[in-house]
């Protein structure tokens, strides 16, 4: 289930967009292959309320799919949900509203937590990998 016009190849969501290029980029993907790389919401779904899953990517590669879920939260400290290999990430800074001015400052530190989650996220896939 997404919502109605959800595209996981190019994700409405802001932050879900630029993790799936940071993503894309840290696994040296081509531009073609980037549609490999598919990015979902899960917010007010089952798995939000039973597993704390917010979103979750996945990564179709050698006849594989690698699923990499996530959970967001302003609550430092939250402990894992039942789902171990969830990334909780807990010092996010918000990506810009479209049109909204945004200083230096603030599109640097959106910028690192992208990179960070993205990091983390392509450390999960590498140690599924067989």
């Amino acid at each position: 289930y997404q919502p109605a016009g959800w595209d996981a190849v190019n994700p409405p969501k802001q932050l879900l967009k630029d993790l799936k290029l940071e993503v894309g980029e840290l696994l040296q993907l081509s531009e073609a292959d980037l549609d490999k790389v598919k990015a979902y919401t899960a917010v007010d779904s089952l798995l939000d309320s039973d597993f704390g899953v917010d979103a979750f990517l996945t990564l179709e590669n050698k006849g594989r799919e690698y699923f990499v879920t996530y959970d967001l939260t302003m609550n430092p400290d939250k402990e894992r949900g039942k789902h171990q290999n969830t990334i909780l990430i807990t010092d996010f800074a918000e990506p810009p509203e479209p049109g909204e001015k945004i200083n230096p400052e603030q599109e640097n530190a959106y910028l690192a937590s992208v990179e960070k989650i993205a990091k983390m996220t392509v450390e999960q896939i590498r140690s599924l990998e067989i």
